[in-house]
């Protein structure tokens, strides 16, 4: 082949890849356009009206999802019985023989001794109903035959006893055996083994994204006595027990045992060991969210004569592990991070009441709470209310106060709870009570109650009937 055939062919070749190289503009090709279309979505496409609702369809139902983006599921509770046991074990004995001189060198004596040794543990028992039960109505006291789980323990003492007997056998000069006889109480840890009364109450201490209030929270004395001293204690119900603190984290020391419990030693006599109620009276606890940030705090009332307050107690800084029993059932993890007195002198309020929710309606839990005494219908006092409200920069260090009265009468014996008994969506503050005017006319069965609804710059009493 020629040479100049050559450089033609290469050269024409050169060109051809040069042109590949240029974009060429595409004209789209046209399609035949079905009018709506681009409206329709899956149900209109398989020719389901979705202008029209379905009859016996409500809007306003949590259990039908037809039609919605989002679907609201029903909450279903269950039931925590949380309380405070004890076992005692089968006793153990030991013994020992030993050859000695128990009087002089000439007295000879074998001595035998014998220790008889009984344990008993103390323990928080939690055992959870209702979990799994998914029948809507019916008879709810199934719940509890159907659907209960193994309690679950968490120990928090030991005691033993040990009754030692020495038996003395004299050999020489004579026979003669003597016997005697002794106990000893070993007890550990000394303030923490008996929860001889206790509250609990439901919270988020976790901080779980779904803000389920699956952990608990007690308040308890370990004796039913002015010295008893108050403990707070965090725990969670698991199928499966953490590794250092059980179901419940050590207690978390609120008054010593040194700061007496309630009106003891005063012209008021409360006899805790044969009245427990009395005691009872004094153990009040609450949750809730008062900052907002995703994890609840907890009040708790703190009954000590001359300095009686509400503390509110708040979950340090969380760590990786701050999602787990050991780090919110650490009580070095919560400090007291606000306290509001009672301001009351001479003696300490035995009807109060601390309940957690929204009650102004800003999405941050506030809280309520009623104080008095009542010991009879000659010794009570009428009770005061305050609420105090949640908030994200200063939480709880707004509050507003209103002595709870009807008409010209005191309202005593005061709790209150939260919840819509208006049927309109929205909660209502519910105090329920007596009126001293019915006790003044020894009327003691009767029993008040009120609804309180917040204005925007009040509580006001909206609703009542004795």
């Amino acid at each position: 082949m020629r040479k100049g055939t050559k450089r033609s062919i290469s050269l024409m070749l050169c060109v051809l890849m040069i042109l590949t190289l240029i974009p060429i503009s595409s004209v789209p090709a046209a399609a035949e356009e079905v009018t709506g279309t681009a409206e329709m979505n899956a149900l209109n496409a398989l020719g389901i009206d979705t202008e029209e609702a379905p009859e016996g369809f409500d809007p306003t139902s949590t259990s039908n999802p037809y039609g919605k983006d989002h679907v609201t599921v029903n909450m279903v509770s269950e039931v925590l019985l949380t309380g405070a046991d004890k076992e005692t074990h089968a006793p153990t004995t030991t013994s020992a023989a030993i050859d000695g001189t128990p009087n002089n060198k000439d007295d000879k004596a074998n001595k035998t001794i014998t220790t008889v040794s009984t344990k008993t543990s103390y323990f928080i028992q939690s055992t959870l109903f209702g979990d799994g039960y998914k029948t809507k109505g019916g008879n709810v006291s199934d719940l509890f035959v159907t659907n209960k789980k193994e309690p679950k323990k968490t120990v928090i003492g030991t005691e033993e006893v040990q009754n030692i007997t020495i038996e003395t056998t004299h050999t020489s000069p004579s026979a003669i055996k003597v016997t005697s006889s002794s106990s000893i109480t070993v007890l550990e840890p000394v303030d923490l083994t008996v929860v001889a009364a206790s509250s609990t109450a439901r919270g988020n201490f976790n901080g779980n994204d779904d803000g389920k209030k699956a952990q608990v929270v007690m308040v308890s004395t370990n004796k039913l006595a002015t010295d008893g001293g108050l403990y707070l204690a965090f725990g969670e119900y698991s199928d499966s027990q953490d590794s250092t603190y059980g179901y419940f984290g050590s207690p978390k020391v609120i008054l010593n045992p040194s700061q007496h419990i309630g009106n003891g030693g005063t012209t008021i006599t409360e006899d805790f060991a044969n009245n427990p109620y009395l005691m009872q009276n004094y153990m009040k606890v609450s949750a809730g969210d008062y900052d907002n940030d995703g994890t609840d705090e907890v009040a708790v009332f703190v009954p000590s004569k001359g300095n009686s307050r509400i503390e509110i107690y708040k979950l340090k800084t969380k760590s990786l592990s701050s999602d787990s029993l050991e780090y919110f059932g650490n009580p070095s993890n919560w400090e007291v991070i606000w306290t509001y007195p009672l301001s009351e002198v001479d003696y300490v309020s035995n009807m109060v009441s601390l309940t957690s929710e929204d009650f102004n309606q800003d999405g941050v839990d506030d809280l309520a709470i009623a104080w008095g005494y009542y010991y009879g219908p000659t010794a009570k006092k009428g009770g005061t209310a305050a609420v105090l409200f949640g908030s994200e920069s200063s939480m709880l260090q707004e509050s507003t106060t209103f002595p709870l009265r009807y008409d010209d009468t005191d309202i005593v014996r005061a709790a209150f709870t939260y919840g819509d008994v208006v049927g309109d969506g929205s909660g209502q503050l519910v105090l329920g009570g007596q009126l001293n005017s019915d006790i003044e006319k020894n009327n003691l069965n009767s029993r008040f109650i009120a609804v309180y609804n917040w204005d925007g710059t009040s509580f006001k009493q909206t609703m009542a009937n004795n």
